[in-house]
């Protein structure tokens, strides 16, 4: 039974250990990907580069009131709540901020 218990406890912390590397990992990667895109910069290279990263890049097809589309950046390992959002005008990134959905 103390043999059970010791290995239940084993698994449970390298489950909690890989979940908390994998967030921490994720949100760095969704910070430097924050860096390294700036406005001017093409934005198929800015798609381009999230796929390098294993980001995710959620394209929207409406403009807004401004006439800007406002396309997102995330990473599986944050489950959303971290966020880059990009604003374009189709083909060159005007505005990047990283947000805090919670």
């Amino acid at each position: 039974m103390k043999k059970l218990l010791k290995v239940f406890i084993a698994v449970l912390a390298i489950v909690i250990a890989f979940s908390a590397w994998s967030w921490f990992s994720a949100k760095k990667n969704l910070a430097d990907y924050v860096v390294k895109v700036q406005p001017g910069m093409q934005l198929t290279d800015a798609r381009a580069y999230a796929n390098q990263m294993g980001l995710k890049y959620v394209a929207t097809s409406r403009r807004d009131d401004a006439g800007q589309f406002r396309d997102l950046v995330t990473a599986t390992g944050v489950m959303g709540r971290h966020v880059c959002e990009i604003l374009h005008d189709g083909t060159v990134v005007v505005k990047v901020e990283r947000n805090f959905h919670d």
